[in-house]
């Protein structure tokens, strides 16, 4: 049975903190749970796979912070009132996963919660805390990882999610697309206009995917109703997705810094880490607006973005998926204008010092 190790926590909780979030909730958490969360307040558990009643496997994306002044478990006092149903952890794809307290106020049983299913669809998982751990650390896939609940650093984190990255599996070719020499050497002696104009100073990419083709790229813009970027569809001939080496960036109002830890390839990939299944799931999906399309991931999943047609395409722009309202759509704050265009956005990566 692999060990749990923990990263991106907010450091030690005070009791006192967790004691005053009770009694808002007017329940008591449990034991369990109290203890994981003093240590890994907000942390980001690895392996974070588990399975529900029906044998699904699901993913624990993080714990929902106490302390964070963007989302907290004390958010939640309102929609708790109503169903008695108390978020505690997400998935990445804007799912909870909940204490039941419907029937009780100090023993609640562990179900998960799919937005796509409705408001009051609840998923059994098991009957604690304590399981839904066992089932995490039973998911002996641990892979390269090597955080420790010390290791805040966004680096680290990259540096665990590339490894997940090199591993995707493309659905077309059995093969696992990993860094390919002969590509690379051969992209760079491709045309790079005109994505590639401007101050390039590392092109090197650490991962890269079988590359597409204007035919491909074709099919996939006549069946959503747009037309790429030319920038952008240039970049997707070349590259076709893949980890750059150069990869931190700025939003415009400089805010937030993060990193594109995977620009998405137009097929390959697995999960929703394709163009073709990203778009499905987050436009057709009705979580960001329809005039974007996802192209890239950032460390802790939230989305780099295009913007496909009206009078803003072409710009690049930061969909944090850390809150959804309601209706499961970002708030407007949540979504960050980053370039004026692909160009500017790609020549403007760097490293962090």
């Amino acid at each position: 049975m692999a060990e749990i190790k923990w990263r991106m926590t907010e450091g030690p909780l005070e009791v006192s903190i967790i004691e005053s979030v009770e009694e808002r909730f007017g329940v008591i958490f449990p034991e369990d749970y109290k203890a994981c969360v003093k240590l890994h307040n907000g942390g980001y558990p690895h392996p974070d796979s588990f399975g529900g009643e029906d044998g699904d496997s699901m993913v624990f994306n993080n714990l929902i912070s106490f302390t964070s002044s963007y989302l907290n478990m004390g958010m939640f006092v309102s929609e708790f009132k109503e169903n008695r149903v108390l978020p505690f952890a997400k998935d990445p794809f804007g799912n909870h996963i909940c204490f039941d307290y419907r029937y009780t106020d100090q023993n609640p049983t562990v179900v998960f919660w799919d937005h796509e299913e409705g408001e009051d669809f609840f998923e059994p998982v098991c009957e604690s805390f304590t399981t839904l751990l066992e089932q995490l650390a039973a998911n002996e896939d641990t892979g390269d990882f090597d955080g420790g609940t010390e290791d805040n650093s966004d680096e680290s984190l990259e540096a665990s999610d590339a490894g997940e990255a090199s591993e995707l599996e493309s659905p077309l070719d059995p093969a696992v697309p990993k860094h390919n020499a002969d590509f690379c050497s051969k992209a760079s002696s491709m045309p790079l206009e005109p994505w590639s104009k401007g101050a390039v100073t590392d092109d090197s990419f650490e991962v890269t995917f079988d590359p597409t083709s204007e035919e491909e790229i074709q099919v996939f813009e006549t069946r959503h109703g747009f037309t790429l970027p030319e920038e952008y569809k240039a970049f997707l001939l070349v590259h076709n997705g893949g980890k750059r080496g150069l990869r931190r960036f700025e939003t415009k109002d400089k805010k937030i810094e993060t990193s594109v830890i995977m620009f998405l390839p137009l097929l390959n990939g697995s999960d929703w880490k394709n163009l073709e299944d990203s778009y499905r799931k987050f436009i057709t999906g009705r979580i960001v607006p329809d005039h974007f399309l996802p192209i890239g991931t950032d460390p802790r999943n939230s989305l780099i973005c295009i913007v496909v047609h009206g009078p803003e395409r072409g710009q690049i722009f930061f969909c944090d998926l850390e809150y959804l309202e309601e209706d499961h759509r970002l708030l407007p704050s949540c979504i960050m204008p980053v370039s004026n265009s692909f160009n500017e956005f790609y020549n403007s990566l760097f490293t962090s010092e």
